[in-house]
């Protein structure tokens, strides 16, 4: 999905306009969908005089929900200055440490919905009597979305590292 594609999904196309420049994609889109079911009823159809037509058609109405269907955008930026110098002397050895100003952005677009759908389908079979046989058909289907959300994430933040022989050490800040 693209920003437009988000707005394109918003209520009244009400998104706030939301500025990237500057920023990385965190990869690529991401979406899924989660948990769903599929029910479905098949009816054998016949004529006026109650024979069945050729390939004994199927008339098959069925029912699917799926659950949280998921889609986002991340989009970060990093930024490091140099900051300051610890020094420490242990046993007559002094080791200086650089600390590093490191601010940080990240914004995320992501949209949720459950998804109800009902659909009708006609299906013509070869050999129906037979254990594997090749179909076609013709359907429709109908849906709506329910619980759906568009949520709009601005973090920034900063915080001081340091590298040490201990690993990296840091104290952060959310704004």
């Amino acid at each position: 999905m693209t920003v437009q594609d988000f707005q394109n999904l918003a209520l009244n196309n009400n998104l706030p306009e939301i500025d990237f420049t500057g920023l990385q994609s965190m990869g690529y889109p991401f979406g899924s969908r989660l948990n769903g079911f599929n029910a479905a009823l098949g009816f054998d159809l016949y004529n006026k005089s109650g024979v069945q037509p050729w390939g004994k058609p199927i008339l098959r109405l069925g029912l699917s929900f799926m659950n949280s269907d998921l889609n986002s955008l991340n989009y970060y930026r990093q930024d490091r200055y140099a900051y300051d110098t610890l020094y420490t002397t242990f046993q007559g050895n002094t080791s200086a440490f650089p600390v590093d100003s490191v601010a940080y952005q990240y914004k995320s677009i992501s949209s949720s919905a459950n998804r109800l759908r009902v659909n009708a389908s006609v299906l013509w079979r070869t050999n129906p009597e037979k254990r594997w046989s090749f179909y076609t058909g013709i359907g429709l289907g109908i849906g709506v979305s329910l619980s759906s959300k568009i949520n709009v994430y601005d973090y920034q933040g900063s915080s001081l590292e340091y590298q040490s022989s201990y690993g990296t050490s840091s104290m952060q800040g959310i704004y």
